[in-house]
């Protein structure tokens, strides 16, 4: 035989049959399914109503028979929006992301559920501390809203991860170690509070790493030559290295040591307090000046007292 039987919950739910007064000797039980959490929707790290939904999650609207556990916290006042599809209960304060929710039906648990997280309504990036070189280093993030645990902090950079990220004051401010870059300026800093994304481009908050410095260029002759630049923050990928000596374009730029040295091909010139201007992904720093090799002279060639003709001998005399 067969009947509809009534909405309900549980698992070995003993079934009563009688036929004209007689029922069978051992009765039967029934098993519901067990509850399926689909999905749990976050809420702000202060806590709230989450809603879940999912299927056999229930039917009961005075949540005695429902049991729900959000991120290792029972879940208060349970009710049941929609019977056996959606229920909502109130959760207290917490952070993170991918954390379980486990639903208890009847006797019977849901299985495991990790995609629930909490957000940060008010996490704001204000501002990032000092700039640093091309070769990475830590900075300093401040805003508002980050709680006080790291490790529900996740950084990005452009796309690249900021790691080592270590509260310095709680909900305000964290530091974290900026990955090595090409340079270039205004790169988007993204914030992940708890899994609430914050992705910052305006003047204040986008990332750029410091302009190049020059500490030395070594000297060539007149001659032109192959000349090497020493300083910081030049990045590793030559094509973004541009080097100019006054009105010379130093050709080739080839990296010596990534972030702190390239090389070039000067061609022939002359001239003293010329200004060198090196850009790395379109920072420049002109704050170096450069002088060719100066002439030196090895002889002279001797005349009558009449005076004429004399040859100088050295280098460094220029093309013309």
């Amino acid at each position: 035989m067969s009947c509809i039987a009534p909405s309900g919950s549980g698992a070995n739910v003993p079934v009563l049959v009688d036929v004209a007064g007689q029922q069978p000797a051992e009765s039967p039980f029934l098993s519901f399914h067990p509850p399926v959490v689909r999905r749990a929707r976050a809420v702000p790290y202060n806590g709230g109503w989450v809603v879940i939904d999912g299927d056999n999650l229930g039917e009961d609207t005075s949540s005695a028979l429902i049991n729900v556990t959000v991120a290792g916290q029972k879940c208060r006042d349970v009710t049941v929006n929609i019977p056996s599809q959606q229920i909502r209960c109130l959760v207290g304060p917490g952070q993170g992301i991918h954390l379980p929710v486990t639903l208890l039906v009847g006797g019977q648990a849901s299985p495991p559920f990790t995609s629930f997280f909490f957000w940060n309504a008010t996490a704001v990036i204000v501002n990032y501390g000092t700039q640093i070189s091309t070769s990475g280093g830590v900075i300093t993030i401040s805003g508002s809203g980050f709680d006080n645990n790291a490790s529900a902090i996740v950084v990005s950079i452009n796309r690249q991860p900021c790691t080592n990220v270590m509260m310095v004051n709680a909900s305000t401010s964290f530091q974290c170690t900026a990955p090595a870059g090409l340079g270039g300026a205004r790169f988007p800093i993204s914030v992940i509070v708890g899994g609430d994304r914050n992705n910052s481009r305006d003047e204040n908050t986008a990332f750029s790493y410091l302009p190049p410095s020059v500490s030395y260029i070594s000297p060539i002759d007149t001659t032109g030559g192959l000349v090497s630049v020493f300083g910081e923050s030049f990045g590793t990928l030559a094509s973004t290295v541009t080097v100019r000596i006054g009105s010379y374009s130093c050709l080739s730029p080839t990296i010596l040591e990534p972030h702190r040295a390239v090389s070039c091909m000067m061609p022939p010139g002359v001239g003293r307090n010329l200004r060198a201007n090196i850009t790395i992904s379109g920072q420049s720093n002109t704050s170096l000046h450069y002088s060719f090799n100066q002439p030196t002279i090895t002889s002279i060639s001797s005349i009558s007292t009449s005076g004429g003709m004399i040859t100088i001998m050295g280098s460094n005399f220029g093309l013309s």
